[in-house]
């Protein structure tokens, strides 16, 4: 199906035919993304706009492909997202979003109000703001992990930082782990794939998590900066079903055999 060049019409109609093609075809696409189908995309007004338009007295799932990426600079784009998400969000198995906010309260906020409108996410991808190192904002801004609604199918995990198009180079930025440890502790018992910075293993003092069923860990490191205060945390990784660790930014990819325990010591 990867190679066939099927108009979207006809990829739509198909699904129509009974509860069993449908369930194929959504299957099909959502692993093998046919040629000329593309993931939606929303990064300003007109994508929102055209979307709308297209979905005007649709009936079924409008995501094609299962899937959504979000880049949104304004709050009136957001809040038009959260009602497309309130109306179509079930139908939704991958998400990767991008939100505007520098500050953790509305940063936090809006990442609540979407999350609780795609009940049925398998893959989530978020996009975190870099941040000055002695910003302590997000380091005193307390989420509890109850706060994030649970995801039954969800089990791949990307938390990664985004650096600013403004900064100078030589500038220090980073964010703390506290910023994500929320996520980690609703979600990390059901992940197999996880995908974060390195800084989520940085700070003194440095808390492990528990991932019982991982399976795949994909580090990403920044800068040469920080690497050892990472590995030294990296070790109390609680992970007994590991068997890939990927390390970005130093082409190694090592089995979990390599470590003789189910910790990383």
């Amino acid at each position: 199906m990867k190679n066939q060049k099927l108009p979207r019409e006809i990829i739509l109609n198909c699904r129509l035919l009974n509860k069993w093609t449908k369930n194929s075809v959504d299957e099909a696409i959502y692993h093998e993304t046919p040629n000329g189908i593309d993931d939606e995309d929303f990064r300003n007004m007109e994508d929102i706009q055209n979307f709308n338009a297209r979905a005007e007295g649709f009936v079924g799932n409008p995501f094609i492909t299962r899937q959504l990426m979000i880049h949104l600079l304004e709050e009136e784009e957001i809040q038009m997202v959260l009602d497309i998400l309130q109306r179509f969000g079930h139908e939704l198995w991958n998400l990767y979003l991008h939100l505007p906010q520098w500050d953790p309260l509305p940063f936090w906020h809006h990442l609540s109000q979407t999350l609780n409108r795609v009940p049925n996410i398998r893959r989530l991808h978020i996009s975190f703001p870099w941040i000055e190192e002695d910003d302590e904002s997000w380091t005193d801004f307390v989420t509890q992990p109850n706060t994030f609604p649970a995801f039954e199918g969800l089990m791949e995990l990307s938390l990664i930082s985004r650096k600013l198009l403004a900064l100078n180079e030589g500038d220090s930025v980073r964010m703390s782990a506290s910023a994500v440890r929320p996520l980690l502790l609703a979600y990390g018992e059901q992940l197999t794939t996880l995908e974060v910075d390195c800084f989520v293993f940085r700070g003194d003092p440095w808390e492990s998590f528990h991932f019982p069923n991982l399976t795949k860990l994909d580090i990403c490191f920044d800068s040469p900066d920080g690497h050892v205060e990472a590995y030294n945390n990296m070790k109390d990784l609680d992970c007994p079903q590991l068997k890939t660790l990927k390390l970005r930014g130093g082409n190694c990819v090592l089995s979990r055999h390599a470590f003789g325990t189910k910790r990383l010591s």
